[in-house]
This record gives structure tokens, C-alpha cells and sequence, in this order.
């Protein structure tokens, strides 16, 4: 069990009645894995891991995110079991250490399944994951694909949003905006990881503001000069949850204040996402 922040992690399950004192795992040096074998359990065994937190001594039972069998929703319980599976990959481990070389080629096929191939004669439909792969496989070896890496359907949806935001917007796809059109506001942040610029239309009548975080952290009330006073629509945000992100965001937009920062007159207190790209653009003239 991988647990960095536990302070105590133990087996509990039906060869101990439960109980969270008699089968104490070890910490495997500094990696966070702790680790234990318990002899004479059997296969259906149900388990599971009980962790003491470092953090205000929380405590809390854990199924086995390694496990080969498990309870529905109301029974959260993994189970000693035997895959009993005949593996047929001896030739593909002969050679993985060569194809694995930090000096060998690699060409990665990005694909979305739901999309990369339909079935026309039943409605249409996305193929299966087992229809799938010997498709997926033998199309990404013909064309010299080393690797294929699945799409979630957040990104798909991104990719299209992002496509409309470029054709609607003026400010973001127009070539001048590439030159005169582009403005940094703080491309220093090196400290929160942040970069910040503005972006302008032709005749500098759009203004978009666009901001991007780096890191993990939710950078609530992050402060940002901007040049023009009054209301800022959120028009993009990475993080959102149908992009598969956390969700965290600004309800649509934010308004000013009227106090100057980074040298520009106004400035807009927004919540900027983890690890996330937002573009507001600026409501009115002000």
C-alpha cells in the first residue's frame, strides 16, 4: 500500500476478525509503500486497509487499489484472489527492455475512442474496449506507431470549444494580435508559477485577458492589473468539469476593483484553477 501521509497502515479482514492491531504493515524506507505478508490467507479472503493518518491522527479503512477483486457500493471490500490467467507475453517481454531504452524510437498515436471508429450498421455506435483493441493495435503498428495514448472525452470536448473560442474571437485569432495586439501583464511570476498577458483585436477594441497556473495549487483571490475597468466574462476555463477538470472557477466572470496593479489602473480578483488556462474578456468600454 502506498500511504506517504499515514503515520500507521494495517491489514484488517476476516483472518483477524478486523481488528486494526494485529497485522501492522512496515514502511519500506522513505518511498511510502508499506508492506507485510500474512501468511495462510486464502483465496475470497475479503480485506481491506486500515490508515492512520500523520494529520490529526485521522483514521480511515481503504480497499486495495492494487487488488484483483472487489465489492460493489455497498460492500467496499477487496478479495484475495487468483487471476488464473494464462499470460502470452514472454516474446513481448524478451524485447521490452530494448523498446523501453531511452535511446529508442517512440511515435505516439493520440486517438479518443469513442470517436476513431463507429460501427454503421447498429446506429453508429463506438466500439468496445475488447472490439477495439486488436483494431487500435494493428492500425498504429501498420503506420509505425510506437505508442498509443487514449483521449478522455474532456479533452475532445476542450479541443472543440477551443476551436469555436478562436473562430468567435477577434482578439485571439487575429494575426495582428500576434505582434501589436499582444501584451504581458506579469510574465515574471516565478514564485506562483503563474503567466499572465492581454490580447487585442485589430482596432484594439476587444480586449481578452488570459491566465495560466502551473502548479497544483488553487490560487484563490490571485490579484491581476488590467486596463480597463468594470466586468470581465470568464469565456474559458481548463479546469472545468466537463473538460474533466476540478471545477474550480469564477461563476461566469468577476468585476474590478478600483485600485491600480501592475502598473495599470484596475485591478480583477479572480479564483485561478489548478494547473489550468482561463480567458476572460472584457464586457463594455470603460
Amino acid at each position: 500500500m502506498w500511504a506517504p501521509n499515514a503515520q500507521r497502515v494495517s491489514a484488517v479482514g476476516d483472518f483477524n476478525g478486523w481488528s486494526p492491531d494485529t497485522h501492522l504493515l512496515s514502511p519500506c524506507g522513505e518511498s511510502g509503500v508499506w508492506a507485510k505478508f500474512i501468511p495462510d490467507v486464502g483465496a475470497g479472503a475479503a480485506y481491506q486497509y486500515h490508515l492512520v493518518s500523520c494529520h490529526q491522527g485521522y483514521q480511515t479503512d481503504k480497499m486495495d487499489p492494487m487488488g484483483f477483486r472487489h465489492g460493489l457500493v455497498s460492500n467496499l471490500a477487496s478479495y484475495i484472489w487468483d487471476l488464473q490467467y494464462d499470460w502470452r507475453d514472454v516474446q513481448w517481454l524478451e524485447t521490452r527492455a530494448g523498446r523501453n531504452n531511452l535511446n529508442a524510437a517512440i511515435s505516439i498515436y493520440e486517438v479518443h475512442l469513442g470517436s476513431w471508429m463507429r460501427v454503421p450498421e447498429q446506429a453508429n455506435r463506438p466500439l468496445s474496449y475488447r472490439e477495439a483493441g486488436p483494431k487500435l493495435a494493428e492500425y498504429a503498428l501498420r503506420l509505425g506507431f510506437t505508442h498509443v495514448e487514449l483521449m478522455p472525452q474532456g479533452v475532445q470536448v476542450w479541443v472543440k470549444d477551443l476551436n469555436h473560442f478562436y473562430a468567435a474571437e477577434q482578439a485571439a485569432a487575429s494575426s495582428d494580435a500576434l505582434a501589436a495586439g499582444f501584451e504581458w501583464i506579469d510574465p515574471q511570476d516565478a514564485e506562483q508559477s503563474t503567466l499572465s498577458w492581454l490580447r487585442r483585436d485589430l482596432h484594439r477594441r476587444e480586449l481578452l485577458l488570459a491566465i495560466c497556473n502551473f502548479t497544483r495549487v488553487v490560487r484563490r483571490n490571485f490579484r491581476v492589473g488590467v486596463p480597463r475597468g468594470g466586468w470581465w466574462q470568464e469565456l474559458l476555463n481548463s479546469d472545468a468539469k466537463e473538460y474533466g477538470g476540478s471545477g474550480q472557477g469564477n461563476l461566469g466572470g468577476a468585476a474590478t476593483s478600483p485600485f491600480s496593479s501592475y502598473g495599470r489602473p484596475h485591478t480583477l480578483t479572480i479564483t485561478l484553477p489548478p494547473l489550468a488556462l482561463v480567458v476572460f474578456r472584457h464586457e463594455g468600454v470603460s
